[in-house]
């Protein structure tokens, strides 16, 4: 029940991930991955948001 009222608030909010198995576990948990960082730092996550809201 917890995962699926997650899922139905953050609906329509960009989420980010710092990498692919964040990326995996955000999706088990119902959620869609708007950006992952080609590289799993702070600098991969940070470039990768600026990139996607940059094209917004």
């Amino acid at each position: 029940m917890g995962e699926k009222l997650l899922a139905e608030t953050l609906r329509g909010t960009a989420i980010a991930s710092i990498g692919p198995v964040i990326s995996d576990t955000l999706r088990r948990l119902g959620l869609t991955v708007t950006v992952e960082a080609r590289e799993s730092t702070m600098a991969g996550l940070v470039g990768a948001l600026q990139a996607y809201f940059s094209e917004k």
